[in-house]
């Protein structure tokens, strides 16, 4: 098994701590392979997206009742993970429990080329090994191909109300502002639920400091259960409300098992892999690569990761 990591800065698009691999030596697993770059399916963790989407083009609201149950659309038939249904639950409920029923039937109302072709309006399209219009709803539950780098800077829209900025990997590096991936009012609606996500079982909820916000996380499984994923943010801030420097700072860890390779796990899940670690993080052996020229403390570095002070929302 490995793990990499990468976390970035919202306010101004930093990347403060990249770890390509667990141990670059390690040959058995391929510690060679810088995975934060490595194309994989995301899972679970492209779910949010779908969400932010509908919500944009008024398909529903985080309130709206929808039926969770058996669905066939033209032949595709997806099960929920745990192949269970809820019958009647709100959207809000169907994200943070990672119902899989929900998000298939909104991407057909949204239209996977529809969909895919919002991330290749912002330089950063979803690997596939069709045309988007050859694509299929599997999209929805992560049949499609991208990098952890990729989804981390994708979900910073989630904490800075839809703007996505361009990573910066060195000081001199300037800060470019590259429009909304999302609506403002879309982008908060996800964010505000994921910062609602239950916990692996039998671990308590990370809260912030002062105790005042939970941290927004969502987790991912790779198919064939190969890769376990988290990310999330933990500052709140609303850039037409409050000091931008606040803003929330996105992580993310993606666990691998047997290295690099193509075999799978069947107990490897981002919810009670990924997810576990992400609230374990202060206790990692491993010491994080700085990138170039971009060289704060380690304690600054475990104080992003960490998500700490976050600010409440009450409006």
């Amino acid at each position: 098994m490995n793990i990499a990591i990468i976390v970035m800065r919202n306010s101004d698009g930093a990347v403060i701590c990249y770890v390509g691999s667990g141990d670059q030596t390690n040959e058995s697993r391929q510690g060679h392979v810088d995975l934060v770059r490595s194309i994989r399916s995301p899972g679970s963790a492209l779910k949010p997206f779908i969400y932010a989407m509908a919500f944009e083009k008024l398909l529903v609201h985080p309130d709206t009742i929808v039926a969770d149950q058996p669905i066939d659309i033209a032949g595709y038939r997806p099960a929920n993970a745990d192949g269970e249904y809820a019958g009647d639950i709100s959207i809000r409920q169907a994200l943070l429990l990672s119902k899989n029923t929900v998000p298939v039937l909104l991407m057909d109302k949204i239209g996977v080329p529809a969909f895919l072709a919002r991330f290749r309006t912002v330089g950063s399209p979803l690997r596939l090994g069709a045309s988007d219009s050859e694509a299929g709803l599997a999209v929805a539950l992560g049949g499609v191909g991208v990098s952890l780098e990729q989804l981390v800077w994708m979900f910073s829209a989630f904490a800075n109300e839809g703007e996505l900025k361009r990573l910066r990997f060195a000081t001199t590096d300037p800060e470019v502002t590259l429009g909304d991936l999302f609506e403002p009012a879309a982008a908060n609606a996800v964010a505000d639920i994921l910062a609602d996500v239950p916990p692996p079982a039998g671990r308590p909820r990370l809260e912030a400091r002062d105790g005042s916000r939970r941290v927004g996380f969502k987790t991912g499984t790779s198919y064939g259960f190969r890769d376990a994923w988290t990310v999330g943010f933990g500052q709140v801030a609303y850039r037409r409300r409050v000091d931008r420097q606040a803003g929330w700072r996105p992580f993310a860890w993606r666990l691998w098992r047997d290295g690099c390779g193509a075999s799978g796990y069947a107990r490897l899940r981002g919810a009670s892999g990924a997810g576990y670690r992400s609230r374990r993080r202060k206790k990692a052996t491993w010491r994080p690569r700085q990138p170039a020229r971009l060289a704060p403390t380690s304690s600054q570095i475990w104080a992003a990761a960490g998500l700490s002070g976050i600010v409440n929302r009450s409006d």
